[in-house]
């Protein structure tokens, strides 16, 4: 009974130190894509957290996309607006092919 507490305790407080690093990566990733401007200055703790995931499902996408696929390499290149406000009011609608 005692080495299953331990067990337990090691396994609880090594949770904690991932969400906790996890939370470091991500605050570290966001001052950069804000640095560089992927990402607009002026949100909300929530709001970046919101513009990181939409950065990151992009990005995923992108790299789903085949070799060679046109819609990759200009996704790539795009240095367009940073992903703002609007970007992420826009991601929240839900539209009509969400089913």
């Amino acid at each position: 009974m005692f080495r299953v507490l331990i067990l337990l305790h090691v396994v609880v407080l090594s949770g904690y130190a991932v969400a906790e690093t996890a939370v470091v990566d991500d605050e570290r990733m966001i001052r950069s894509l804000i640095a560089r401007g992927v990402i607009c200055q002026g949100l909300t703790a929530h709001e970046q957290q919101q513009a990181l995931q939409i950065y990151l499902n992009q990005k995923h996408r992108r790299q789903k996309l085949p070799a060679g696929t046109p819609g990759k390499e200009v996704s790539e290149n795009e240095d367009t607006s940073c992903i703002g406000r609007a970007a992420i009011t826009q991601h929240l609608t839900p539209t009509s092919n969400s089913g």
